[in-house]
């Protein structure tokens, strides 16, 4: 696959509108009406709302770069984004590297062995050395280490990506009085912000960790970083999802999970979706919104 072919794909994997389905579900005496962006839908082999935050980024890469350096990125042993993005390497037949953080319990080998099946390079960091994986001179010895490379930061959570996002649900978000929306990096979250020009629209962020008091301003920093400076919607970050912390769910969502995957027929997972989708549940059932919009932002593949 030529160059300008491989941009092709991009482009038209970005082009694709994700559906959205109306859906009525039931727990424990309470039930929701809502409507779900089917994000999940956007490709055959790899989808949810990293399409929408790689694809700029390997766009960037091919007409940068031209694949004479290496593109690589960063994640963890349940990273959606580290999935996706060897996915799209192994398509578009990519010179592609990727740095894991290493678990404990060895739980980041069955991902590093997909990921070098699908031609990836694979270079695995203690969790001491991941926590610089934002540190200007643990780059820079990277750099050093490894050679050039395009660098994609954790997650794609970057400019790009959140004007991508932006441009992408802007219509789609404007009849809605809540939008609930899954929180890693902040990324999704900050382009839903971008794309609602309505004070009168609330962004709920549900987030997949316990608490990390660096994700407001990581949304308010990638805002700052695309031009926007005073929001037109109220958004919020809800840490009281998170449960037993990142990837992990309590039995109470284990049963929550399996009822809503029944009644919705939409596949969830455990470390962003169950949660936000538990959020919106939990917080409709104690308050009057009458219009909801949840993101499914799952990656199957």
């Amino acid at each position: 696959m030529q160059s300008a072919d491989k941009k092709a794909y991009l482009e038209t994997l970005l082009k694709r509108a994700a559906p959205i389905t109306p859906h009525h579900f039931a727990w424990h005496g309470h039930a929701i009406n809502f409507d779900a962006l089917r994000l999940d839908q956007l490709g055959h082999y790899v989808s949810g709302n990293k399409i929408l935050k790689l694809g700029p980024e390997l766009l960037t890469y091919l007409t940068e770069a031209g694949e004479g350096i290496p593109v690589a990125t960063f994640g963890g042993a349940r990273s959606h984004s580290l999935q996706a993005f060897s996915a799209l390497a192994r398509i578009l037949r990519l010179n592609a590297m990727a740095f894991i953080r290493q678990s404990p319990t060895g739980a980041h080998e069955r991902l590093v062995t997909r990921m070098q099946r699908r031609g990836v390079r694979v270079v695995e960091l203690s969790p001491e050395a991941y926590k610089f994986r934002e540190n200007e001179m643990f780059i820079d010895k990277l750099l050093a280490d490894y050679g050039e490379m395009f660098l994609i930061p954790e997650g794609a959570s970057t400019p790009n990506a959140v004007n991508n996002i932006a441009v992408s649900l802007r219509k789609r978000l404007q009849n809605y009085q809540h939008v609930f929306v899954s929180v890693g990096m902040g990324g999704t979250m900050a382009g839903c912000i971008k794309a609602v020009h309505n004070k009168d629209i609330h962004v709920h962020g549900i987030s997949s960790v316990k608490a990390d008091p660096s994700l407001p301003q990581r949304v308010r920093t990638l805002l700052n970083e695309t031009g926007v400076h005073n929001e037109t919607c109220g958004w919020d970050i809800d840490y009281d999802f998170a449960g037993k912390g990142y990837g992990k769910i309590s039995a109470e969502l284990e049963d929550f999970k399996e009822a809503f995957e029944t009644q919705t027929n939409i596949t969830l997972d455990t470390t962003y979706t169950t949660k936000s989708a538990y959020a919106m549940w939990s917080q409709m059932k104690e308050n009057d919104f009458k219009t909801v919009l949840w993101l499914q932002t799952l990656n199957a593949h």
